[in-house]
Parts: C-alpha cells; sequence; structure tokens
C-alpha cells in the first residue's frame, strides 16, 4: 500500500510540473522509490460516464474502476510496457507509461506501436463491457516533459466533444484553432440573460441546453473557442445576478472555481452539465432574492408567472397553478408581494421590456412582443406610466 501511495504522489507530481522545482529526475526517483521512467500518456475515459452511473447501482463505480485498471495493467504488462496509473476524475484514468524511445527512421515505427498499443487497450476493455475512448500524447525526451505530454492527451481528448465516444484521439491530429465561426446570436444571449434576471430557472433550464446545441454545431472541432463563448456568456450572467443586489463575493469566488473546472472538462455532456446546474444555481439566487418572504404557494405563482410572461396570463391560469381561488389568491398574493397578481405580470414585462431597451437595437414592437405585451401602444402606455418617460426617451437616456 505504501508503495502504491508512492507511485501515485509520484505521478502526480510528473502531470502536474510540480517535479520541476524539486531537483534532478533521478535522485527524485530514487527518492520515492520508483522504478519506472514514463515518456508517454493516455487517458482512458469511460464513455457515457455521467449517465450509466445513473444507470447501475451505487457499487457499479468501484467495480468498474477495479475492472478498468486491472485490464490497462494486465494488457500493458502483456505488451511489455511499464506503467503506473493515476485517477484524475470520476470515470478518467492517466496511464503513464514507457515506451523504447527511438528517432530518426525508427520514430513512425514507434509511434505506431503506441497507436497499436492504444487500440489493443480499448479493445480489452470492450471485451469486458467497457467502452472507453483514448487519449494519446506524443513521446516526449524526459520524464519532466509529461506535464505537456498530459496537456497534449488532454487537448487530443477535445475531439470528443464532437466526435462521438469509443475513439483514439491522438494529439497530432490535433487542428483546433479556437475560432468559433458564428459565435452566440446577440438574440440568444438576451433571452437567456433577460430570464436570468427574472430568476426564471425553468426557462433557464430550457434554454441553456439548446444554445450549447446551436453553439457545438457552430463550433465543430473548435472545442477552445467554443469553451471561451459559453464561459464569457456565463459571466454575463453572473454579471447580471450580481446587479440584481447578489454578493459579488460570493458570485466572484464561485465564478473563479467553476471556470477552472470547465476547462478541465473533457467530456461534451458533462461539460452540458455542469454550465446547466451553474446557470440554474445563479438564476436561483435571482429567484431566491425576489421570493425568500413569500409562501409556497406563492412562489409557485410567483414562479408560474416569470416562466410564462409571454403568454396571455389570466387571474385564473395563475390561480389554478397556486391551487387556490382567484379571490384567495388575490388576498395573499397582495399581502405577500405588494401588488395585486395582474400589477405583477406587468411588471414583471416591464423589467424585461426595460433590459431589452438598454441592450438591444430591436424595434419597440419586437420588444413588447418578447415581453409579453400583444400591443405597442398599450406597451409604451404601461412603460410611461411605470418608468415616467417613453421607451424610446428610456432607451435614450440609458445609450452607452
Amino acid at each position: 500500500m505504501e508503495m502504491r501511495h508512492a507511485e501515485i504522489a509520484f505521478a502526480h507530481g510528473l502531470i502536474s510540473g510540480t517535479f520541476v522545482h524539486e531537483g534532478d529526475f533521478a535522485k527524485l526517483q530514487e527518492a520515492c522509490g520508483i522504478s519506472l521512467c514514463p515518456n508517454g500518456i493516455f487517458i482512458v475515459s469511460i464513455d457515457r460516464y455521467p449517465q450509466r452511473i445513473n444507470e447501475y447501482p451505487p457499487s457499479w463505480p468501484k467495480e468498474v474502476g477495479h475492472a478498468l485498471r486491472e485490464t490497462v495493467a494486465n494488457t500493458m504488462a502483456r505488451e511489455g510496457v511499464p506503467t503506473t496509473c493515476i485517477w484524475t476524475e470520476e470515470g478518467v484514468l492517466v496511464v503513464l507509461f514507457q515506451m523504447d524511445h527511438a528517432c530518426g527512421s525508427q520514430l513512425l515505427h514507434t509511434e505506431a506501436r503506441v497507436t497499436q498499443t492504444a487500440k489493443l487497450l480499448q479493445h480489452a476493455l470492450a471485451a469486458r463491457d467497457l467502452a472507453v475512448s483514448i487519449g494519446i500524447s506524443a513521446l516526449c525526451a524526459e520524464p519532466l516533459q509529461l506535464r505537456r505530454a498530459y496537456q497534449e492527451a488532454l487537448r487530443a481528448m477535445s475531439g470528443r466533444f464532437f466526435q462521438g465516444n469509443q475513439q483514439l484521439y491522438r494529439a497530432c491530429d490535433v487542428q483546433d484553432v479556437g475560432v468559433v465561426p458564428n459565435p452566440l446570436r446577440a438574440e440568444e444571449k438576451l433571452e437567456l440573460i433577460a430570464r436570468v434576471k427574472l430568476g426564471d430557472v425553468r426557462g433557464v433550464s430550457v434554454l441553456v441546453p439548446m444554445i450549447l446545441l446551436r453553439l457545438a454545431e457552430d463550433c465543430q472541432r473548435k472545442v477552445e473557442g467554443f469553451k471561451s463563448e459559453v464561459i464569457d456568456l456565463l459571466m454575463q450572467m453572473s454579471r447580471e445576478v450580481v446587479n440584481a443586489g447578489i454578493s459579488a463575493a460570493e458570485i466572484l469566488s464561485k465564478n473563479a472555481r467553476f471556470v477552472h473546472d470547465l476547462y478541465q472538462t473533457i467530456r461534451y455532456d458533462t461539460f452540458v452539465g455542469h454550465v446547466l446546474a451553474y446557470a440554474q444555481w445563479l438564476t436561483s439566487r435571482v429567484d431566491t432574492s425576489r421570493m425568500s418572504a413569500c409562501s409556497p404557494v406563492i412562489r409557485d405563482a410567483l414562479q408560474y408567472i416569470h416562466h410564462h410572461h409571454q403568454d396571455p396570463l389570466t387571474l385564473d391560469q395563475i390561480a389554478k397553478v397556486a391551487c387556490l381561488s382567484k379571490y384567495h389568491l388575490s388576498h395573499r398574493f397582495k399581502q405577500e408581494v405588494g401588488l395585486s397578481v395582474m400589477d405583477y405580470v406587468r411588471r414583471i414585462r416591464l423589467e424585461k421590456a426595460a433590459f431589452y431597451l438598454t441592450s438591444s437595437t430591436l424595434s419597440l414592437q419586437q420588444i413588447a412582443t418578447l415581453a409579453g405585451f400583444s400591443d405597442a401602444n398599450y406597451f409604451g402606455r404601461m412603460f410611461k406610466k411605470e418608468y415616467g418617460c417613453t421607451p424610446k426617451a428610456y432607451r435614450a437616456a440609458h445609450a452607452v
């Protein structure tokens, strides 16, 4: 067990790059009691792990982890390739291996052997009903370059975002320029941010997967560009949440940790799940601040209004959602919120319209429709009553 702990610490030191500050590799190797001198990396990632973990009993992660490590060790041993393995996240095993290095005319042969070994490993795992994708680094000249090899293998795995599972991804095949051909459309960003400002968790939950899917299709293999676009969108959402009065320290500290983790995520489905959960959390902070003093039935009514503000809402509809008579709902709503139900509906619609006026160049008719007003003239009258000026004057006064 002590030797296993030493191997884990040794491997982590190599892929993190921290050993470069400690001294000569041979001395570190001797001090840790390790004989391996690795020069390449496989990142072995279980396909569909987030879905499968919900499909199997609680014991499955431990069982599949043991099977994966055992199969990797046996296969690499049969191929005469010394290895050590460490888990870097759930379902992702990093294999540090020592392959005879070659140069000149023999280099292609060695690279072919590395790829063939990865294929054999993949087939051996498939025989145990374990579908995996493998990222393959280039061989490095010395072990202290393993950090770069690890980053190369991670980058190679980015191809999995759009190419599917049970594949081999080699660092030399990656040509990711990081440029997104069609960035997120302005109307998509605005509608999502508007929903965040309203605290509409359900609306955000619908929009985020749709936006990410469309963006992913546009990005193709340009994974870094895809991630940058998504993170930029999340930062805009965060700013709006802070502007809504939520603690900046709380949001910004969580942002830093989240962005770091997001950039390290190598599976598209996992990435989308993280983004969706974070967008929901951000929106829920606004939702909670609006509704913290309200009873559960009134919160149900408020959430329904926020999500369906673009629809023709009636008092009867909202009362049905709250499981109250419209008279009982009207009394409790005014008591807890301070406005009548339909006055609150208009308030929410006007807040959204004000956001669009200052954040877009859309026409007043378009903004009225997006905010839930069927008539632009009525929208204009209600806006002037609420804000003391016409929508046009409001836009001009808040122009950047």
